[in-house]
């Protein structure tokens, strides 16, 4: 059924009210209150807290000197691997660079190199995740200019003579990937990215507007919950359909200087507002296996990456997983936790073999990654070996197949192109698509379960 929407604008006599809305005098009703506010609050606001921490770190923390720390590319060294400490569950296919831009000043220009046949994205998020693309896809591999500019600039961009870009957040994420393929990938990836560059013809922005925040403590500490998520509203704003809701977080202090409940100078207050962001943050967590569309075979087609709108939750989860999740038309994923017999992926059951009948039909390339499921950390070995594909020369066989043995136990000499290290504990792998066909986009393909083996499994190439 379609809702009915209406306004008040033309309704005769109508008046709000400028008060603040009721606050219950009773204690136990007041801590009802804010534990119910602040539950939402997480739900609501988790997405930008976490890209937000993600800002606060790129502008306090970064080792650049005296460099700007806005509306610049850091490009970060080497393929992501167990130090990368950004987000969780990095793809280690792609070279990143981090990039924050910040249009309130005017619009600002994003110069894109020539890529050649490189895969490439500048995956622009505004600040609740949802995203933009400037890829291969979307733009094409040719040296060009692009205006990132808000709709109420779009007029004095559309000036410039140059391809224009409405974003929806005056702050926005710029995740760059380069793929790396062969010996030299690294390298060429390296100087390809270098290339890309923003360019802002006006005096750098004061980042003392952007305060600063413990991005160790937002996922655990409502009180650096809700610091970062007044700072994200006071850079950022509410989008309009949604202020009327985000107006009642006043009264536990979102977004307003003095809270209705006085949260800073009441224990009992802070202690309520914990209990919903904890509660919150914990049926966010358990969550996380319901992302996307179960296949019945233990993967999970994942669904409405960079695209959530209204739908808070999902978004919530998505981003408690894993900051940095494209759209499907530029890496269609999937993901799974256990086997085909149901049970959780673990290395201490021992090995498992994953065969594809035919590998993901994709115009770049494909990988199968592992991450701990306690922490969404890549999987730290003494081979290096994160993920396996057809970058790292993962070929089918005679008969069109791909084998991949997931193995806790491999010996010298068996690191083969087809064998995944595995941790003695629980895990979980994810499959991207990189530029995926038709096939991918409209579900004609999917992964084949993940078979136990038991004892590790040998012969794999």
């Amino acid at each position: 059924m379609n809702s009915r929407t209406y306004d008040f604008s033309d309704v005769s006599q109508y008046q709000e009210s400028a008060s603040p809305d009721l606050f219950p005098g009773s204690r136990p009703q007041a801590a009802k209150l804010v534990e119910h506010l602040a539950f939402d609050a997480t739900v609501w606001g988790l997405t930008a807290v976490l890209q937000y921490a993600q800002l606060s770190d790129f502008v306090w923390r970064r080792p650049t000197g005296d460099g700007p720390r806005i509306n610049t590319f850091d490009h970060r060294r080497g393929l992501a691997g167990p130090d990368f400490s950004e987000f969780r569950v990095p793809n280690v296919d792609t070279l990143y660079s981090n990039g924050w831009i910040t249009v309130e000043n005017g619009p600002v220009e994003l110069e894109i190199p020539a890529v050649g046949d490189k895969y490439y994205t500048v995956n622009l998020f505004d600040i609740h995740g949802n995203a933009s693309n400037i890829s291969n896809r979307t733009h094409g591999t040719g040296q060009m200019s692009v205006v990132l500019c808000t709709a109420e600039q779009a007029t004095e961009a559309s000036g410039i003579g140059r391809d224009v870009m409405i974003v929806a957040t005056p702050v926005i994420w710029a995740l760059l990937r380069v793929q790396v393929t062969g010996a030299d990938g690294p390298g060429e990836a390296d100087a390809i990215r270098r290339g890309f560059r923003i360019r802002d013809p006006r005096p750098p922005i004061n980042t003392d507007r952007y305060p600063e925040v413990d991005s160790a403590q937002v996922e655990s500490s409502w009180t650096d919950f809700a610091t970062a998520l007044t700072a994200v509203i006071g850079a950022c704003g509410v989008p309009a359909r949604e202020e009327a809701m985000v107006s009642r977080y006043r009264a536990i202090g979102i977004g307003s200087d003095h809270a209705v409940a006085e949260s800073a100078e009441n224990e009992w207050v802070s202690d309520a507002a914990q209990r919903g962001f904890e509660s919150a943050m914990e049926m966010i967590r358990e969550s996380r296996s319901q992302l996307g569309e179960p296949l019945g075979s233990g993967w999970t087609r994942v669904r409405d990456k960079g695209r959530h709108g209204t739908n808070f939750l999902a978004r919530a989860v998505m981003n408690n997983v894993g900051l940095g999740a494209n759209v499907v038309e530029e890496n269609t994923s999937f993901n799974t936790y256990v086997s085909s017999d149901g049970r959780p992926l673990d290395g201490a059951r021992g090995a498992y073999e994953l065969l594809l009948d035919t590998p993901p039909p994709v115009e770049y390339f494909w990988s199968v990654t592992l991450y701990l499921a306690a922490s969404g950390r890549v999987y730290a070995n003494r081979w290096d070996r994160y993920s396996v594909g057809s970058a790292s020369g993962l070929m089918p066989d005679g008969s069109g197949a791909v084998r991949i043995l997931i193995d806790p136990d491999i010996g010298p000499g068996e690191e083969l192109p087809g064998v995944l290290p595995a941790p003695r504990e629980a895990f979980f792998l994810v499959l991207r698509s990189y530029g995926p066909t038709a096939e991918l986009l409209e579900g004609r393909w999917s992964p084949e379960p993940v078979e136990p083996l038991g004892a590790p499994g040998r012969g794999v190439g």
